[in-house]
């Protein structure tokens, strides 16, 4: 692999170290051998480690090649920076003639991104992300380092099995077992919109300690679709403000885009320290049995009607303020477009992602025009999203 590599800890962004490195013809190569284990025992790739020996190259480093000490490349482990992604990493021990010890770390980067796209698969595949630290764990540069399509060739003609007294038929069988297995998973994010659903960890490792709603009530609106709201009532001691917030989340999803107990302080955590007392109402499009019906964003005004019905009843016919999220946003504006809900009840009003002026992206219209999409999916998978614990 080639690319370029910007000397100092003064670029923290790998593409932008990339670009100003090429400007200085700072350039660096790497070659190396990677030795797997037998492919009888990679039938799954993910996160096994492999040798690796070879030089890397980098004038601004040093003025001879550096020798690969050791090291090791692990396919395919898991991203913890993107969801549903994993990486290819290279974790290098590199040996100067000045017998000057560095540290090459790399990663390439494979996530949905590359869905449908052979140009983006070839990019994530021949893409190393690269950072060069002393022994003492400073670093010394960062760049990324590329492979031409003439290295790829030359890869693929490099692959052989190096266990003695086997046949021909057997390495050209290791061979292949190695490049289905990575193929496979490479198909898995080529393929990512025709594959399965990802469910949710529904465990609590790792969770912050989060209050309990203080009430959790049952609406039913004008068509009978029942949905929930949770209200949260500011700490004790605190000063409590007259005007309520009710917030309204968006399709797929519950209280926990506000109460997410992931992090040290939440949406709600932070109003309620300020005094507001929270409700958050689940839609009818939201993880809710009612999501199995297929209604309509326009069908959910009525359940913005019923949660702001019912955040009336219980401050006395006060002002509150709304915070809408994504289709949330796109139901409330429903429910005032349409005179569902009586706007004068309303302090104010902060809509996230969309409102009213709805721009459908190309790939989100095509999907919008008709169903054959969804029944296509529907009939390819049997999972069942309905079918997990409820939370």
């Amino acid at each position: 692999m080639d690319g370029y590599l910007h000397i100092g800890n003064n670029i923290t962004d790998f593409e932008a170290a990339y670009s100003i490195a090429k400007g200085a013809a700072s350039t660096a190569s790497l070659f190396i051998t990677v030795d797997t284990f037998r492919s009888e025992k990679l039938q799954s790739l993910t996160n096994t480690h492999s040798l690796a020996s070879g030089t890397f190259s980098c004038g601004a480093v040093s003025q001879h090649p550096l020798q690969v000490l050791h090291g090791e490349v692990q396919f395919f482990t898991v991203n913890e920076q993107t969801s549903d992604g994993k990486n290819l990493k290279y974790n290098l021990t590199l040996l100067s003639v000045e017998s000057k010890v560095y540290h090459l770390r790399g990663y390439k980067k494979i996530d949905a991104s590359i869905a449908f796209s052979v140009r983006q698969t070839w990019k994530a595949t021949t893409t190393l992300y690269t950072e060069i630290t002393n022994e003492d764990g400073s670093i010394v540069g960062r760049g990324i380092l590329k492979m031409s399509w003439g290295n790829f060739k030359n890869e693929m003609r490099s692959f052989k099995l190096v266990l003695p007294n086997r046949s021909r038929g057997e390495k050209i069988s290791n061979t292949l077992n190695f490049c289905k297995s990575f193929m496979k998973e490479i198909g898995h994010y080529f393929f990512a919109p025709c594959t399965s659903l990802q469910f949710p960890d529904i465990g609590t490792a790792g969770y912050f300690s989060k209050p309990s709603p203080q009430k959790i009530a049952h609406l039913e609106a004008e068509d009978g679709v029942k949905s929930i709201i949770k209200i949260w009532e500011p700490p004790k001691g605190v000063r409590r403000r007259q005007m309520p917030i009710l917030f309204l989340p968006g399709a797929s999803v519950d209280d926990q885009i506000f109460s997410l107990p992931t992090i040290p302080t939440n949406t709600i955590d932070f109003f309620t320290s300020l005094g507001y007392t929270c409700y958050v109402s689940i839609l009818r499009f939201g993880i809710l049995p009612a999501a199995q019906l297929g209604c309509t964003a326009f069908d959910a005004r009525l359940d913005v009607k019923a949660a702001m019905e019912f955040v009336r009843r219980e401050e006395k016919d006060r002002k509150f303020y709304v915070i809408c999220h994504c289709l949330g946003s796109i139901a409330t504006g429903f429910a005032l477009l349409t005179g569902t809900v009586d706007a004068n009840w309303i302090q104010g009003m902060t809509c996230s992602q969309v409102f009213t002026n709805l721009r459908f992206g190309k790939v989100n219209r095509i999907k919008a025009s008709s169903q054959m999409l969804e029944k296509i999916y529907e009939v390819g998978t049997t999972d069942n999203w309905f079918a997990l614990p409820p939370r």
